[in-house]
């Protein structure tokens, strides 16, 4: 098949497989076999691509896993500039893989049906063996979910979000009721004493500062050599 030739100053070349193409940095990108109808979509879609960016959509609308690594992205900023935790962005990570296993990194958040936020809370409700999460894991993953899709609805990367119910807080009698079923979780000075005693040194200084100043292992990490003196 004799291929027809690339018209002068066109940004496009047909590929052997019919369709008008641009490489940018190694990567190829098909713009479809009608020349017209290509180059209207490279127009379209050339800042993005030379920007080393994704093409924008058809429809306009992210799906969850381009918005996951939106938020992601954000999220390490925020704790680079001191805004957030260092844990924040895996914790962050964490439930925002439990979205995508639940319905799917191809879905979009501008059409899912409560039923479909319904497999959300489902995942967020159940541990990697199976079982029930306890409800206050429950609650702290539900937070996160809304505030994943608040800050898309913030940066207008979608218009709006109808999750129904689904991802409402669990009911406070429903928290109260496992606190009381688990009891109280005491140490007694005596048992502590015997784990100080058993530490090595790093990890002695490490269960003082814990048992003392109430101190948690993220606390502790943190610490500067300037705020150890």
């Amino acid at each position: 098949m004799v291929q027809p030739p690339r018209p002068k100053g066109c940004p496009l070349f047909l590929h052997r497989n019919g369709q008008w193409c641009r490489k940018v940095k190694g990567k190829a990108f098909y713009f479809g076999p009608d020349l017209d109808a290509a180059l209207l979509r490279w127009a379209h879609s050339k800042d993005h691509i030379l920007a080393g960016e994704p093409p924008p959509r058809k429809d306009g609308k992210p799906t969850l896993a381009e918005l996951a690594n939106l938020y992601l992205a954000d999220s390490r900023q925020r704790v680079k500039a001191g805004d957030c935790r260092a844990d924040h962005t895996a914790q962050v990570k964490v439930v925002l893989d439990i979205i995508v296993g639940a319905v799917g990194g191809t879905a979009k958040p501008d059409t899912m049906t409560p039923a479909a936020w319904s497999k959300v809370r489902s995942a967020c409700a159940t541990t990697k063996a199976g079982k029930p999460s306890a409800q206050v894991t429950l609650k702290m993953r539900l937070s996160k979910c809304r505030a994943f899709l608040n800050w898309c609805t913030k940066q207008k990367h979608v218009n709006s979000v109808d999750a129904g119910d689904a991802l409402a807080p669990p009911a406070k009698r429903l928290i109260k009721r496992e606190e009381n079923a688990r009891g109280d979780r005491l140490w007694e000075a005596a048992d502590l004493r015997k784990v100080i005693a058993a530490a090595s040194i790093e990890l002695r200084a490490v269960l003082l500062l814990g048992i003392n100043g109430g101190m948690g292992s993220l606390d502790i990490a943190m610490l500067t050599r300037s705020q150890w003196k």
